[in-house]
């Protein structure tokens, strides 16, 4: 199905209320072949687009908009099940919760994400939302850039000026947040005031770790910059 432009305000109407609602009954209970819409604007909703459906083996049920406004919902786009979802830019104003409420192990690509100052969050911890978080005592470096997963580009870029914990464990990551098979890069660490190279992982699993053949923090324990951490959020 192909819509080329769609508009949608929901004011005065009561309960909860999406903007676009796309779901099936289950897996081989139906399905959802390659919806699309080029533009849609959703004003006054609980969510402007909720995609909780399942992806067969063949990636054929998916979902795509070029271009999505949300004003005045709770959040912007709801994902669940093993939901496909292209957004090419995604604009969000005036959100009560956050940009993404993120179920289950949907994928989603994203072009570009705009979003006003009066939006509180990007991940949305609500009802079983998983929202990027860093693990046990890792902590943020006050006044710089916090820790985060953007999903910019079709790509998962971490970022965050952090400071080590009790291990080399920097975060499980959100299942949707998950790369195929694990990556491997090189980040800029502080240990004693000198800066150094520090070898970081995001395994299949979701865990991102330092020096994973030590076990150990020393060469990074001022900080760590995760900018530059990126890899495909599809393969």
């Amino acid at each position: 199905m192909k819509i080329g432009n769609a508009f949608i305000d929901q004011k005065d109407v009561g309960g909860i209320r999406q903007g676009v609602q796309l779901l099936d009954a289950g897996v081989g209970q139906g399905s959802l072949m390659r919806f699309n819409i080029g533009q849609l604007e959703c004003r006054n909703t609980t969510v402007g687009l909720q995609a909780v459906f399942h992806v067969g083996a063949t990636l054929q049920e998916r979902a795509s908009v070029g271009h999505l406004l949300v004003v005045g919902a709770d959040n912007a786009v709801d994902l669940g099940n093993t939901a496909y979802v292209d957004i090419g830019t995604l604009v969000a104003e005036v959100l009560v919760d956050a940009v993404f409420h993120i179920t289950g192990t949907p994928s989603i690509v994203l072009g570009a994400l705009q979003k006003t100052t009066n939006v509180p969050q990007v991940y949305s911890t609500l009802n079983g939302g998983l929202r990027p978080a860093l693990a046990g005592t890792w902590s943020q470096v006050n006044g710089n850039d916090p820790f985060g997963v953007d999903l910019l580009g079709g790509r998962v870029n971490l970022r965050g000026l952090v400071k080590p914990g009790g291990n080399n464990l920097v975060s499980t990551l959100p299942v949707w947040a998950w790369p195929l098979t694990p990556k491997r890069f090189m980040a800029t660490g502080s240990a004693a005031g000198n800066q150094t190279a520090v070898p970081v992982v995001v395994g299949s699993d979701g865990t991102v770790r330092v020096n994973e053949a030590t076990g150990s923090t020393a060469n990074c324990s001022d900080w760590i910059s995760l900018s530059g951490v990126s890899y495909s959020s599809v393969a």
